[in-house]
């Protein structure tokens, strides 16, 4: 009740705002045009006291969201790239150490690109809004050497060997070109704050609701 009561008062002000819940606490970011130190006063007037700071930039479910200029960009830390490695056994991503699913090397070669394929191709639903495709490039970069170390493994191949096996099948490196376009490709600019809303709840949407990005992406986003 509390909460909602905060979002009314913020709505009667007249403020842009986002709201968002993360573990036990919420987070509220708004712009005024006024100085914040009447905002505090227009808020306590309703009985709302708010720790209030100037927004630099957080973390919301694998997305960093932080300040470009008056807008917010919505980026893939590098950290989130090693974790989503470590999560796939990708290997280590921040030593460049692609390592071998040695799970997978008992099933055929075309599951085994699969698996790695629709991994991919989930991350990259989700982080369908996320400014720095670049990194994106790179994942798919370290996938592909993980899938390699994978069939050299299975085949008992070295990677030159395994690279060709995969390419005589064809089987061709991950590129996110390759993924399937979603609905609303980002551009690469910074969003508004409205933007950011719509954003949040499309993400949270696609963690409950998409099928494919639910399978592969629930243990890490839970």
């Amino acid at each position: 009740m509390m909460h909602a009561h905060v979002l009314a008062v913020l709505e009667n002000l007249g403020l842009m705002f986002i709201d968002f819940k993360e573990t036990s606490h919420y987070h509220i970011i708004f712009t005024s045009d006024r100085p914040v130190s009447e905002v505090i006063l227009a808020l306590r007037r309703h009985h709302v006291t708010l720790k209030v700071k100037r927004f630099e930039k957080m973390m919301y479910k694998g997305y960093h969201i932080k300040r470009a200029g008056q807008s917010l960009a919505l980026t893939i830390p590098i950290p989130q790239l090693t974790h989503l490695a470590h999560c796939f056994k990708y290997g280590v991503y921040n030593h460049h150490r692609p390592e071998s699913r040695r799970f997978l090397v008992y099933q055929s070669i075309d599951y085994i690109y699969k698996r790695y394929k629709d991994e991919m191709t989930a991350i990259h639903d989700y982080y369908r809004y996320a400014t720095n495709k670049i990194a994106l490039a790179k994942l798919d970069h370290f996938a592909y050497q993980s899938l390699v170390c994978t069939i050299a493994h299975k085949y008992r191949l070295t990677k030159r060997c395994a690279r060709l096996k995969l390419n005589q099948v064809g089987f061709q490196p991950f590129s996110y070109l390759n993924h399937p376009s979603p609905d609303c490709p980002h551009t690469g600019e910074p969003y508004t704050l409205k933007g950011v809303r719509t954003v949040l709840r499309e993400v949270d949407s696609l963690l409950t609701t998409d099928p494919t990005t639910h399978h592969h992406l629930k243990k890490i986003f839970k």
